[in-house]
């Protein structure tokens, strides 16, 4: 028997998943929410990455965190959503989760070229970023390590590191 995918239509401003290589060598997922049509059509005006860190042991890809914003269905930015490369992003969002948030940044001018995207541009330079629990986390190491790009930060009930808010000796397998 043949068997077929079911089809499911996207809006092109609904939050989606996107792929990309991490530095790493591996696939790697975001899901991406392009701007909102009142942000203008004009390809010639670039908005800022608004990059949504999730907490520990959540997937970028939970209806918990892709709808995160969907009562703010007008921003204007690009809102990202990486994995981190896991849902617990083991490293506190710092190496390889944060080597995931720089690549899935980065692929979002090769997503507009590639479905030929008409409305407003991406500015990778430019980002807002907040996240809550280990996304809070992940947010203060932004603002004290990648600040450069930063234009705004919401730090929500960020930890400083893992081992300060569950110490090792408390860790078990």
């Amino acid at each position: 028997s043949t068997s077929t995918w079911p089809h499911v239509r996207k809006f092109m401003n609904e939050p989606h998943r996107v792929t990309f290589i991490h530095p790493g060598g591996m696939v790697s997922y975001a899901i991406l929410r392009p701007p909102s049509d009142t942000c203008g059509k004009s390809a010639n005006v670039s908005l800022p990455v608004l990059l949504a860190l999730h907490g520990a042991g959540l997937e970028a890809d939970s209806p918990l965190v892709r709808h995160a914003l969907d009562d703010l269905p007008d921003l204007c930015a690009w809102v990202l959503f990486p994995t981190g490369a896991t849902p617990w992003s083991g490293d506190d969002w710092h190496i390889w989760g944060w080597a995931d948030v720089e690549a899935a940044a980065a692929m979002i001018p090769a997503w507009i070229e590639q479905v030929e995207w008409q409305g407003p541009g991406v500015d990778t330079s430019r980002w807002l970023v907040t996240g809550h629990s280990n996304g809070g986390q992940g947010t203060w190491y932004a603002l004290t390590h990648k600040f450069d790009k930063i234009v705004a930060a919401a730090p929500i009930s960020g930890y400083s590191s893992i081992e300060k808010y569950v110490p090792y000796t408390f860790w078990r397998n």
